[in-house]
């Protein structure tokens, strides 16, 4: 009831404030305000997630360097999932990354020298290269991006230094 009786003395202030404004349009302003306020405040949420999520995929393709990931982890939604956010920062962390084969003395024999990488465990199931192929695809789209940009920078720099060569010869 409280509530009923401050949308009536908000819409009466705003009856006062436009007396030419039909009934209908005043009562549906309010609403209407509320709506976008919380479509501003969804869509600003969206694309705070949407950032995060953003740096998430740069982190697991190790395209950021550690102080880009800093700065970037500081900056993360308040309102996002910090639990969630936490696990997958603390799972990447704890990735082991093969390392080279210890280096040993060689023998006078011909056995093969050691190989620089270990292979780790890889698994053939189904299931694993299910998992594996959308990380694949995003790969494959971000290397295409990349050289996309590349390209792009090329020409740029061609055509810019085509211009100031046609500018110094005319001057």
């Amino acid at each position: 009831t409280s509530h009923k009786a401050q949308t009536k003395k908000s819409i009466y202030w705003e009856k006062k404030e436009h007396p030419a404004l039909p009934d209908s349009f005043v009562e549906d302003s309010l609403p209407h305000r509320r709506a976008k306020q919380k479509l501003s405040e969804m869509s600003e949420k969206l694309s705070r997630r949407l950032n995060e999520l953003d740096t998430m995929l740069k982190h697991a393709l190790g395209e950021q360097s550690q102080d880009e990931l800093s700065a970037d982890e500081d900056t993360l939604s308040q309102h996002s999932d910090s639990i969630m956010d936490y696990r997958q920062i603390k799972q990447q962390s704890d990735i082991r990354w093969p390392r080279k084969a210890p280096s040993r003395r060689r023998s006078f024999s011909a056995s093969p020298p050691p190989s620089n990488y270990q292979q780790s465990h890889v698994s053939d199931s189904p299931l694993q290269k299910d998992a594996e192929e959308p990380v694949r695809r995003v790969r494959i789209c971000w290397q295409n991006e990349q050289d996309q940009r590349k390209l792009r920078t090329k020409h740029l720099s061609k055509a810019y230094d085509e211009d100031l060569r046609a500018y110094e010869a005319s001057e």
